[in-house]
């Protein structure tokens, strides 16, 4: 009942009518919401008279003066049938139909729905519907008893605005966070939140499952206390939590103003307010803020990070900017730097950050440099990002946060020198060694260097110890125990976390192999991720016996334009197997120069379904050439697919990672990495089986990278060093080493 609707009036002239025949008289299970004050007085002759939540609670007394008590909707307490049929989704994402204000319940367009499946609640029963939302991974609804059916599967649901407040009668009451999407942009925002917030809906469905039933008896002439309260309208921090969340960031940004001006640097929820005024482009506030929470909570590591993350947002470097100040120049910066103007772009961030220095603190000036740099190592440009922090060292920041900037720094290129190993163990004397989520950056760039050793697992059980709900450390602890095949202690965990590990399992292959060949889960979706982590480690396996076997021919094949035009085609395909990197073409004309024979494609990102489109329906190796992509956690299903439509995988085994990486002090190119580890196993090469390496492209600065695009080349790694130690490759015969185990 709300805003004196049809429904509305002709509801309360029946209980008029009533009263007036001297009828008991009760209005109950109600929303009520904007409704005028024409029928008050049928509403004090009320029998019994209750609402749904504190929302339509909080309206009677404040339009109408009475105090009326809230329980959970009855169709919550609606017995479900256990031998209901339902529709398994197979945990898809589901919609029901959502409110429109100009045409009523309508449909998501096809083109929002990105793959969600429709239900439509009318053509089901309560306890079937119920039922099919258990198979589901999360509901999207616009109806108020969707809401509810999904507290009964006990899911997440996002609730998406209609014409009056009943979901949030249900939330407030509850006391919980969970936004209420606004428009079909947020319902993607929200899906994305609904999951990684899961401890939310929790609270929820525990605190409703506290809640008394209303009925006729006696309970209804004496409300409990609790049913009458009216907790105070959603505060300006929970608004302005609520619009980030949303990504309705210019909202958000009002907001969070106000929040500034009544709190200044004591603001609550800093690292929303960040994220709130980088989205909308308010970069100045922004960086003030977070320079200020890095300076009162230095064992945070989550302010450096959001640096990290924020220099990637393309959106908020976009356009030229007239204006004076640091901030412009600093755009300016990224600009020039984007199109290898690199003498212009270290004048103007001179600029930028001696203005920083001198108007603002210098943990502000440390944190700009930083965040420039990481800008850089996002255009592929890692050695000018350790340049610029060379020149612009500011001295009189803070020691540790200078130390915090350079091991993200570090670990985000995967330097591999002697510097970098000096600061990581250097890291425990860390303020922000407090923070889990510092232990795991270290752990997995500690990884790097040494590979799944016994002390870093021991040092992880350590840590998981003392944060058993961090979930970075926890899934750190299965991948890497994975990849060292010592993930026995999971047996001693499964009995009293054998969902929590399920959960695990389904992204990471390692542990989801090691439940089902221990016959501990006999989970369907488990068996097939246990399946495709054999088919990597048969890929593996087949891979180095064949980089080991001297006897077969094999063309490496990289995509430097120095073929181009040399017509080297043919003698490539007549290898008996040909190795290729990332992306390449092989359709004509290029083929005359590079060959079409495709045997084996390292893939340096994670594997995808766009991965294998140059060679696709050949019977080729995908190897994934780091380990790790492998071993931590990822949405496995679309190699799932891959494998099921016939595709072979294989991973790089970590050791020819450091051998190269340690040989170069540097991240390794994977073309290097290859040939590296070739010489490592055969013992010899030949120069004339390598095709399209010359390091000329990069070490010259020609603009073009690839023999069939113009991408720049980038500078990730040490391309000098690189051209020095690959020729020596060549140059003698050392002992044949066995492969990796």
């Amino acid at each position: 009942m709300h805003h004196g609707r049809k429904n509305f009036l002709a509801k309360m002239h029946e209980i008029r009518l009533a009263q007036e025949r001297g009828k008991e008289t009760y209005l109950i299970n109600t929303v009520w919401d904007s409704n005028p004050g024409g029928y008050d007085d049928c509403l004090t002759k009320l029998d019994g008279f209750w609402v749904r939540g504190v929302a339509s609670s909080r309206d009677l007394l404040e339009r109408h003066d009475l105090k009326v008590p809230h329980y959970i909707d009855l169709s919550y307490f609606a017995d479900i049938d256990r031998n209901a049929q339902g529709i398994d989704f197979k945990q898809a994402i589901v919609a029901t139909d959502v409110y429109a204000p100009q045409y009523g319940f309508v449909w998501l367009p096809k083109s929002k729905i990105k793959g969600w499946v429709n239900i439509d609640i009318r053509k089901h029963t309560w306890s079937s519907f119920v039922a099919s939302l258990r198979t589901a991974k999360i509901l999207i609804t616009g109806r108020h008893h969707g809401m509810y059916a999904a507290c009964r599967a006990r899911i997440p649901f996002i609730p998406v605005a209609g014409n009056c407040h009943k979901f949030e009668d249900l939330l407030e009451s509850a006391g919980v966070d969970i936004p209420i999407a606004k428009s079909t942009a947020d319902m993607a925002t929200l899906v994305k939140w609904a999951s990684a917030n899961r401890s939310e809906y929790d609270k929820l469905f525990k605190w409703m499952d506290k809640q008394p039933q209303w009925s006729f008896g006696e309970a209804a002439a004496n409300a409990p206390l609790a049913a009458y309260e009216i907790p105070p309208r959603r505060t300006l921090l929970q608004r302005a939590n609520d619009a980030t969340t949303r990504r309705n960031y210019s909202e958000a940004c009002a907001l969070w103003q106000e929040m500034l001006a009544e709190y200044g640097e004591q603001l609550p929820y800093p690292r929303n307010a960040c994220q709130a005024f980088f989205g909308n482009g308010e970069i100045e506030i922004g960086m003030e803020v977070l320079a200020r929470s890095r300076a009162a909570k230095p064992h945070a590591i989550i302010f450096p990070k959001l640096l990290m993350q924020f220099a990637r947002q393309q959106q908020i470097w976009n356009g030229r900017d007239e204006r004076q100040g640091w901030w412009p120049l600093l755009k300016e910066a990224a600009y020039q730097a984007q199109w290898g103007q690199m003498t212009a772009f270290f004048g103007l961030a001179a600029d930028a950050i001696a203005e920083v220095r001198a108007e603002h603190s210098p943990i502000m000036a440390s944190s700009v440099s930083f965040f420039l740099a990481c800008k850089l190592v996002s255009l592929n440009l890692h050695t000018y990002a350790f340049e610029l922090r060379k020149r612009f060292v500011v001295d009189e920041a803070p020691e540790w946060a200078r130390e915090q900037e350079e091991i993200l720094l570090n670990a985000l290129c995967r330097q591999f020198n002697g510097d970098a190993l000096k600061l990581l163990e250097g890291a425990e004397r860390q303020a922000c060694w407090s923070d889990p989520a510092f232990r795991a950056i270290v752990v997995r760039y500690k990884a790097l260097f040494t590979g799944p050793t016994d002390d870093l697992l021991q040092a992880l059980h350590c840590h998981c110890e003392e944060f058993p709900k961090h979930a970075e450390l926890r899934e750190l602890l299965y991948s890497i125990a994975g990849e060292a095949g010592k993930l026995d202690f999971v047996k001693k965990l499964y009995p009293k976390d054998k969902a929590a590990l399920e959960r695990d399992a389904m992204s990471l292959l390692p542990l989801a192999h090691y439940l089902v060949v221990s016959g501990l889960s006999k989970s369907a979706k488990l068996q097939a991720r246990s399946r495709l982590f054999e088919s990597f480690q048969r890929g593996r396996d087949h891979l180095l016996a064949m980089l080991a076997d001297g006897n077969g021919s094999i063309a490496v094949v990289g995509n430097s334009p120095v073929e181009l035009g040399r017509g080297r085609g043919p003698l490539i395909d007549a290898h008996d197997i040909v190795i290729r990197f990332n992306d390449f073409v092989i359709d004509s004309p290029y083929d005359a120069d590079y060959g079409a024979k495709t045997n084996v494609v390292f893939q340096t990102y994670a594997i995808s379904k766009q991965s294998y489109a140059p060679v696709k329906g050949d019977d080729c190796l995908l190897v994934q050439r780091h380990a790790f992509n492998v071993f931590e956690p990822r949405d496995w299903e679309p190699v799932l697919q891959m494998a099921a439509a016939g595709q072979r995988f294989g991973y790089f085994p970590r050791e020819a990672y450091i051998l190269a990486a340690r040989k170069l002090e540097a991240t390794p190119s994977a073309g290097f990495a290859v040939a590296n580890y070739m010489k490592h196993l055969r013992g010899a090469l030949d120069r004339s089986d390598f095709f399209g390496f010359s390091f000329v492209d990069q070490l010259s600065g020609s603009q073009k990278a690839h023999y069939f695009s113009d991408e720049r080349p980038s500078f990730i790694h040490d391309w000098q060093r690189e051209a020095q130690e690959f020729e020596k490759l060549f140059q003698s015969h050392g002992d044949v080493n066995s492969p990796a185990a």
